[in-house]
């Protein structure tokens, strides 16, 4: 009899590749749980068809969620091209998951 193929999950490292600097602190970006994928690639499409205000919303939303410890009031308090450039650091993390096949190799 063969013996079973395991999938030890417990030695799966997922930290953080992607940290972001704010005022000489630096924030980890969390590894997404599924359900924060899910949530992530709604907010992503959400925003896009938004109106601004709303939009805007979303973005602050994703880019708190997706580094812990950082404030919604920091987010809130910044300029316009770092909002943008964190959220498409963020964007492009999400749309790496998914081209390197990450989100689906668990499934298979």
């Amino acid at each position: 009899m063969a013996s079973p193929k395991i999938l030890n999950l417990d030695t799966l490292e997922t930290g953080s590749e992607k940290v972001i600097v704010i005022g000489g602190v630096e924030y980890a970006m969390r590894p997404f749980s599924v359900q924060d994928f899910i949530e992530q690639m709604r907010s992503i499409s959400s925003a896009e068809n938004a109106a601004p205000e709303e939009a805007f919303s979303l973005v602050v939303d994703s880019i708190v969620r997706a580094f812990p410890g950082l404030e919604r009031k920091s987010v809130m308090d910044m300029e316009m091209p770092k909002l943008n450039a964190i959220y498409e650091f963020i964007r492009a993390t999400t749309e790496e998951e998914v081209t390197e096949g990450n989100v689906l190799a668990a499934s298979e």
